[in-house]
């Protein structure tokens, strides 16, 4: 497995673990009795939680293939091509991802932008 691969394992993990303890937060009483929801600041229970988003490649960049992964959507969005467009997901400033689509001008190859022309 590559490094980058290891990345975007490792951070699309981090968001299935915090997706799940916030699902079972007010479930989980601590020997003080407290809930661990309550010391997260209340995930559940009709509280807003604080968004989290990771994006591997780390914002806008098209020649690296990414994944952004957010709390608010709970999944993991790979950047892909369409064509010979790059489909380049991101962070928002609200912590989401969301994605642009960019003309590669060398071609799209596995998410990533060519970086010149191939042979």
């Amino acid at each position: 497995m590559k490094t980058g691969e290891k990345v975007v394992v490792f951070v699309a993990c981090l968001a299935v673990l915090y997706f799940v303890v916030g699902l079972f937060a007010n479930f989980i009483v601590l020997p003080s009795g407290t809930t661990l929801g309550t010391l997260m600041g209340g995930l559940s229970g009709g509280e807003q939680q604080n968004a989290v988003c990771a994006d591997s490649d780390g914002g806008i960049n098209y020649a690296v293939k990414g994944t952004c992964v957010d709390s608010v959507h709970g999944n993991a969005f790979a950047d892909t091509c369409d064509g010979k467009f790059v489909v380049e997901y991101y962070c928002t400033m609200d912590d989401a991802c969301t994605f642009n689509k960019y003309s590669c001008p060398y071609g799209c190859y596995d998410g990533s932008c060519n970086e010149g022309e191939l042979v």
